[in-house]
């Protein structure tokens, strides 16, 4: 854990120099190329989404430690938790915003959900990036709801998820089938102890969506 974490924050550090002293060249290719290919600025947008993120993940190490510092020796664990929640909301809805801005996204709920004060599982399909940040998006920050999360082992390579994501509920598993029995019992766990009223977010095939993906688990199921 702490090896990926380290590494992702040498990589977003030296990427969000390099971008940042490369913007002022790679910003005209982007936008002539875009042009030559008309593709709606593809390229351009993602230039800023990417720095965007960038600068996201810092701000969120940065954030995290100070709370680290302002809750030490981390007495009263349930504050503690709190502003890491609140911190995860606010990293979340940033970026999500970013994106929204960037790539003027618009958002169709065709069926309205009901928020409740029951537990619940929520099942996201992983079509694109953005899926990431709709459950922050649409139910933590908006209705004030607590989420925990089943993700992916290697998303651990990202320094604020790692940091912030190890301090509050939440289970990342391996997909390699080691230790299943272990990482089973670490998703129980992590159902069984929610308090009400809380959320369990899991995207069920496990990376991008694909129908191929979804007949194959429909096949197990």
């Amino acid at each position: 854990m702490l090896i990926r974490r380290h590494i992702g924050l040498f990589i977003v550090i030296l990427s969000f120099i390099v971008l940042s002293f490369g913007i002022p060249f790679a910003l005209p290719i982007c936008y002539i190329f875009d042009l030559s290919a008309s593709n709606r600025l593809a390229s351009t947008r993602a230039l800023f989404f990417i720095m965007g993120l960038l600068a996201m993940e810092i701000f969120g190490v940065l954030i995290s430690f100070i709370i680290w510092i302002i809750e030490f020796p981390h007495l009263n664990k349930k504050r503690f938790e709190h502003r890491n929640y609140l911190l995860q909301n606010w990293w979340g809805m940033t970026i999500a915003k970013i994106g929204i801005r960037i790539y003027k996204l618009k958002f169709s709920i065709e069926e309205p959900f009901e928020i409740t004060n029951e537990s619940f599982i929520l099942f996201i399909r992983h079509s694109s990036f953005i899926d990431t940040f709709l459950p922050i998006f649409l139910i933590s920050s908006k209705h004030q709801i607590r989420l925990r999360y089943i993700l992916k082992e290697e998303l651990l390579f990202g320094p604020c998820l790692n940091i912030v994501g190890n301090r509050i509920p939440n289970v990342f598993v391996r997909r390699d089938k080691v230790n299943t029995q272990r990482q089973l019992e670490e998703i129980r766990n992590l159902v069984i102890n929610m308090p009400i009223g809380e959320g369990v977010v899991l995207y069920p095939e496990g990376t991008r969506f694909t129908k191929e993906k979804q007949e194959y688990i429909r096949s197990k199921a």
